[in-house]
């Protein structure tokens, strides 16, 4: 894995740029690997080391694939927790993002977890966690997770296996790090050193009703114990016979207008289903709770056609919340807007700032950058924040702080970004963000993009 300290020499050169006129780069090394991934546009690497050597942004690798043509190269979706001084990451190894996706083998995985000691300057190499199961329950139907059998694996059983999709994890009061995935549920007691595998939790023979795409963030409730929250789809015939476009048009999949809550108090071995109807203009694809001095807080996409505004060509997250930190939610479409159709959305991450003392939400913007104008050719990452107070009482006011982040798009090819699950360091005075970035047909890669709490100080930096 390339060092940070190389990484640094890289951007400090100006050399990480973007060769997106290839799918694979010429020589198998981990320096033309990341300027590969990154595809930076003409001085952002400049600008990247600056906000370093200012102490309020840093980027860097986390887990890169090894071989650039190799069967499952795309590293992505990563979500986070941190537990005393050790900071846990899960991403999937796979052949793609809705391209390639005739390409996989049993190293096809949901659930690799790189670990580091020393706040994200190191990590380990990936470990899947898919060994620590037993041969039974990984084949189970077959293996490739329950979920993605219609896009991967057609001819692997439908109906056995894990009743979840996508990955969220949490650190618990007691210190044990509960990761709930496409393999199932899984709990390390040393800080990610060792795990289990609860071989019944989510099980499709224990847990009724729909597959569950949950949100990134599991959190704990004083009451229901740890709580993942997600979206289920209504699934029709054409949906069935094959991959989608990821912008629905409700022909082929819509998100249903329910938002289900799945609990454990026994620390994940068992689980328990709630589920709340919501208002048809919500459709709320993986929500991203914060229970925020016991009340809930939810953004997420909004699948609903009512979600696009043509007028302004740009699409609405949704925010729900509680006061009572459980449900009922009430829902409204947030201020939050984003270039393009509701496909345009990815999903967020939201947490209270102790600096700002404000909400915020890192969004990705697929097809625009700034609040709600599109930026032809780029990806972006921006922050927007709310009071919490405000929140609570229904406003909708989001305030657009900055563009993080952006990324050339040559030719559509790039993909990535999705920022769920970050971690807050107060003691830092950071926020760890983690994204993948790369190309849907891979190789695709994980990215540590780090940044000050000091909101303020990076928005003057940035504009």
């Amino acid at each position: 894995m390339i060092s940070r300290r190389r990484f640094l020499q890289l951007t400090a050169q100006g050399t990480v740029g973007c060769a997106a006129s290839r799918r694979t780069f010429s020589a198998p090394t981990v320096e033309s690997a990341v300027e590969h991934l990154l595809c930076l546009a003409p001085g952002q690497a400049a600008r990247l080391e600056e906000g370093r050597r200012r102490g309020l942004m840093e980027l860097a690798p986390v887990s890169l694939p090894p071989d650039p043509d190799a069967l499952n190269n795309h590293f992505g979706w990563p979500v986070a927790t941190r537990t005393g001084d050790t900071i846990i990451v899960v991403h999937r190894r796979i052949p793609g993002h809705w391209k390639g996706l005739e390409r996989t083998n049993d190293r096809h995985s949901y659930t690799m977890v790189v670990r580091s000691t020393d706040g994200g300057e190191t990590w380990t190499e990936p470990f899947d966690l898919r060994r620590v199961m037993t041969r039974e329950d990984r084949f189970r139907g077959g293996h490739i997770p329950l979920a993605h059998r219609y896009k991967f694996a057609r001819d692997q059983d439908p109906n056995l296996g894990y009743t979840i999709h996508l990955n969220a994890i949490g650190t618990a009061s007691d210190g044990g790090v509960v990761l709930v995935s496409d393999h199932g549920v899984f709990r390390s007691e040393d800080r990610g050193k060792s795990w289990i595998h609860f071989s019944r939790a989510m099980r499709e023979d224990t847990t009724s009703g729909p597959v569950v795409y949950v949100g990134p963030r599991l959190f704990e409730h004083p009451e229901y114990g740890l709580v993942v929250a997600g979206h289920s789809n209504l699934v029709t015939e054409q949906y069935k016979e094959g991959p989608h476009p990821p912008d629905t048009d409700g022909e082929s999949v819509r998100i249903a207008d329910k938002i289900h809550f799945r609990y454990s108090r026994d620390g994940g071995r068992t689980w328990a289903e709630e589920e709340q109807s919501l208002p048809s203009f919500v459709r709320p694809a993986e929500p991203v709770a914060l229970l925020h001095e016991n009340r809930l807080a939810i953004v997420c996409r909004s699948y609903d056609p009512a979600s696009y505004d043509a007028r302004t060509g740009t699409s609405a997250y949704a925010q729900l919340w509680s006061q009572s930190g459980w449900h009922p939610l009430r829902s409204k479409h947030s201020g939050i807007r984003v270039a393009g159709r509701r496909g345009r959305q990815d999903t967020p991450d939201i947490d209270f700032n102790p600096v700002t003392e404000r909400i915020e939400a890192v969004v990705p913007a697929r097809a625009g950058s700034g609040p709600g104008r599109p930026y032809p050719g780029k990806m972006s990452l921006n922050i927007w924040s709310i009071d919490p107070e405000d929140f609570f009482s229904g406003s909708t006011r989001w305030r657009f702080d900055c563009a993080l982040f952006a990324r050339r798009d040559v030719l559509g090819r790039i993909d990535g970004l999705h920022p769920g699950a970050s971690i807050i360091d107060s003691g830092r005075g950071v926020q760890h963000v983690f994204v993948y970035m790369g190309y849907p047909a891979g190789p695709a890669g994980v990215f540590r993009l780090t940044r000050t709490l000091d909101t303020n100080a990076l928005k003057k930096f940035l504009t």
